[in-house]
């Protein structure tokens, strides 16, 4: 019934949360039983009920600058483009739908307002909209605390973000540039003039459709591809959407990242996906097995990635080190970074730091299955590699199989006691699913390990925040 009214896709490893989720709204409304509270559903329930049922069987998290790939994508490319493409009437329509507690919109107004130096000349419509409406209002007062920069560097904060007593508040420039309100992607309807979801130049919506069966999938993108102005872009998470060519839409890939742009809906014409994603948007029984082959490590080939927007200067094998590869990591340039990598591996096959890196390349490139298989391969030849096992679980949280992702953090746990990312990310996992108690104990763990560290020490996997932004962070949470 669940489903059937919101969209949601819940597997049955999510019985435990779902159970927990409903006792809680059974004790909150004061109903009598499980029996009581699901008739009272059947019948319509009241609309903040379902609303609030939604909210916390998925997840609100968010930050700043978040997904460099995606964000270089946009940086250089594809905003750039809307804005030679728009340059004549001066305008530019973009909605973050989804968009938590508005970290996202924000930070597409302010890479507008660095791209357009004479902003005021132009009409920009910015919206960002959840179906959470506290969310909303939280995004509205333009204030967050530090855990939400872990990916903003200090020129971006000193320019758009000032000091506030509980906080820091963003421009009111910036602020200005968004409209916040609610949206329910299943529910509403749009596009709508009323609303202004029409004629959009971009759509963002990332990390949405991991909770949604792939019906209420088909349903959001066929609303999406209409709502999107012609040749308009949909830029979703990694592997989120299967076949979107049956909703008129046809995949672009860069060497950023790969985007959705609307094709000739009205005509029915949907292209096809290169034959390069043809792995990343299989269904998940074909991904699972996928992910169950076992390649050796010897066995990685040069990426059969096109590099025709790619200029990759000749490296001397000889002079190339992992450290001159992490420089091209380090600024989201994975393609360029996997490409050296590869390279880098044929004469040193069994170097596991640079294995390591090669998967977090693919997976931050959105070839979810490439990491998966290459994490597989480094547990066969070295089975106490603890970072396969983290990235691994990092992409079962990427496909919402959040207790396979529960199961591999605690095995990383298991082999390296003070591997601070897995305590973290098993901490989150655990207060998304009201198991407060457990998610305390982790966050306390963690801020041991990072008390002990140097404040300029960088974090593996955390390579975007400071030692002191965690540590700082984890205090919030012990003591909230």
């Amino acid at each position: 019934m669940i489903c059937r009214h919101t969209g949601l896709y819940l597997y049955e490893k999510d019985t435990d949360k779902l159970l927990r989720t409903v006792q809680s709204r059974i004790e909150h409304g004061d109903f009598s039983g499980l029996d009581d509270y699901y008739q009272y559903l059947l019948r319509g329930g009241q609309e903040t009920e379902w609303e609030e049922l939604m909210i916390q069987l998925t997840c609100s998290e968010s930050h700043f600058f978040r997904d460099k790939g995606q964000l270089q994508l946009l940086k250089n490319r594809i905003i750039p483009e809307l804005i030679e493409k728009h340059q004549h009437k001066r305008s530019l329509r973009i909605w973050s739908a989804g968009c938590s507690t508005g970290e996202e919109a924000y930070t597409l107004a302010i890479l507008l307002s660095e791209l357009l130096q004479q902003k005021q000349d132009w009409h920009i419509v910015l919206i960002g909209s959840d179906i959470n409406l506290q969310s909303i209002c939280f995004a509205q007062k333009g204030i967050y605390r530090d855990w939400s920069f872990r990916g903003t560097d200090d020129e971006h904060m000193r320019r758009h973000f000032h000091q506030h007593h509980d906080g820091w508040e963003i421009d009111r420039e910036i602020r200005k540039m968004v409209t916040f309100f609610r949206v329910d992607l299943m529910g509403d309807t749009f596009p709508s003039t009323s609303s202004g979801l029409f004629d959009m130049d971009l759509i963002i919506c990332r990390n949405v459709f991991i909770y949604y069966g792939q019906d209420a999938i088909n349903a959001v993108m066929r609303k999406f591809a209409a709502t999107l102005t012609e040749q308009g872009y949909l830029l979703t998470g990694h592997a989120e959407v299967a076949m979107p060519e049956k909703s008129g839409l046809k995949l672009r890939s860069f060497a950023e990242s790969a985007i959705l742009q609307r094709s000739d809906i009205e005509a029915g014409v949907g292209l096809q996906a290169s034959n390069h994603f043809s792995t990343v948007f299989k269904s998940p029984a074909q991904n699972k097995t996928a992910r169950n082959k076992q390649l050796p490590i010897k066995q990685h080939k040069p990426l059969s990635h096109s590099t025709s927007t790619v200029q990759t200067s000749p490296v001397s094998i000889e002079v190339l080190s992992l450290q001159t590869v992490n420089t091209f990591f380090s600024h989201g340039d994975y393609r360029k970074a996997s490409t050296l990598l590869v390279e880098y591996l044929r004469y040193h096959p069994n170097d596991m730091d640079a294995n390591v890196m090669l998967a977090r390349c693919y997976a931050n490139m959105g070839d979810l299955l490439k990491a998966s298989e290459l994490c597989h391969s480094m547990i066969k030849e070295n089975a106490l590699c603890v970072d396969a096992y983290f990235i691994l679980a990092q992409l079962e949280q990427e496909h919402n199989r959040i207790g396979e992702a529960r199961a591999l953090l605690l095995q990383a746990i298991y082999l390296a006691p003070d591997f601070l990312p897995a305590h973290m990310d098993l901490a989150t996992i655990y207060q998304h699913q009201t198991e407060r108690e457990k998610a305390l104990k982790q966050w306390s763990v963690a801020l041991s390990l990072v008390s002990q560290l140097d404040a300029d020490m960088p974090i593996k996997h955390m390579e975007d925040v400071s030692c002191k932004e965690v540590l700082e962070h984890l205090k919030s949470m012990v003591n909230q």
